[in-house]
């Protein structure tokens, strides 16, 4: 008598029941405490624990984009601390203020608002994308946009090889 499908030890050539197995042998060859360094190829951390920015947003009331200033957001966050705040965008519901800081912890931080009131009007308080900060930056003129932003630090020549620069070769090592 003949077996089920997928109990026989062979199989169709390329079946998933014979992937299942290859994962299962070599996920056998791996020692448990290095489990969680491999990941998917696919792996995508969830935005909670990358993020650095902060947007929000007043669901109740509607602001109107410069109905809220920079100390306004400042005296909200206290005591933290953002690196930039970008004003006067207007969403779908009104007024959004996008809040960006150093470090994850502090974004955590802030997160931890929500619901609260910022000059008097309840603030809604979520993370934010940080390409979305940078997009909405451009977009108000705070942030320079990729193609004119100024030279890294790094790019930047010191006297020494702009003189160099300037002066031409001829191909013979001798300068014109």
């Amino acid at each position: 008598m003949s077996q089920w499908r997928g109990q026989t030890g062979r199989g169709k050539k390329g079946h998933f029941h014979l992937l299942d197995r290859y994962i299962r042998r070599i996920d056998a060859l791996l020692p448990e405490d290095m489990e969680d360094l491999v990941r998917p190829l696919s792996y995508k951390p969830n935005q909670e624990q990358t993020t650095r920015t902060l947007k929000i947003t007043f669901p109740v009331d509607l602001v109107k984009p410069d109905g809220v200033t920079e100390e306004e957001v400042r005296d909200f966050l206290l005591p933290l601390e953002p690196k930039y705040i970008a004003l006067g965008w207007h969403g779908e519901g009104g007024a959004e203020v996008f809040v960006m800081f150093e470090t994850n912890e502090e974004c955590r931080s802030g997160r931890k608002l929500d619901g609260q009131r910022l000059n008097g009007r309840l603030a809604q308080v979520r993370f934010s994308v940080d390409n979305k900060f940078r997009r909405v930056m451009e977009d108000l003129g705070n942030w320079p946009t990729t193609g004119d932003r100024e030279p890294l630090a790094a790019e930047k020549l010191t006297d020494q090889e702009l003189e160099q620069l300037e002066t031409v070769s001829d191909g013979r090592g001798e300068t014109a």
